[in-house]
């Protein structure tokens, strides 16, 4: 693992680590890569100090790439990573579940030049592979998970701006859709 912090900016918010209850693994932002190992090896981990922790796998990010938030989705078939200069990536955690440190490309990334994340909040059915992420500047943008826009609004003023009730939106998205 890597021994030097993730660099991080005061003003934005982050979530760098996620669990797959489903898949038992989990996946967490370091320094310059994401890290992804069995849970039962992270609770051996937490139970031992004397032995450091080495991931199954460590997938590099590109020189610059910060990290702010990592959520699974699609019945924690696909990680959503988003970026702090506003790019989202989609993973196929097939992909990344598995002992390496070669180098697995997104399934899809776009580059969105928005305002940072606040926010992702994944479907929590599983019947639609969509989600919603709400930027810092409160404009909410939901995207399936080929990241092709299906919507989305701006919040008019700071009294205004979604981001508590963001999975109760998905719930009634999941219902009406």
């Amino acid at each position: 693992m890597s021994s030097h912090p993730l660099t991080v900016q005061p003003s934005y918010h982050y979530r760098l680590f996620a669990t797959s209850n489903s898949k038992g693994w989990f996946a967490a932002g370091i320094s310059s890569s994401l890290i992804f190992s069995p849970l039962p090896e992270l609770r051996l981990a937490f139970k031992s100090t004397s032995t450091p922790f080495s991931p199954q796998r460590t997938l590099p990010l590109s020189q610059g790439a910060t990290p702010t938030f990592i959520a699974f989705a699609s019945a924690d078939t696909r990680l959503l990573v988003a970026f702090d200069a506003g790019q989202l990536a989609v993973y196929d955690t097939s992909s990344l579940f598995t002992p390496g440190s070669e180098n697995i490309q997104p399934l899809h990334f776009v580059e969105t030049h928005a305002a940072p994340f606040r926010q992702i909040a994944p479907n929590p059915g599983t019947e639609l592979d969509i989600f919603a992420v709400v930027r810092s500047d409160g404009c909410v943008q939901l995207f399936n998970t080929n990241l092709e826009s299906q919507g989305g609004w701006v919040g008019s003023d700071i009294e205004s701006t979604p981001v508590a009730g963001l999975l109760s939106v998905l719930s009634i998205l999941t219902l009406k859709l």
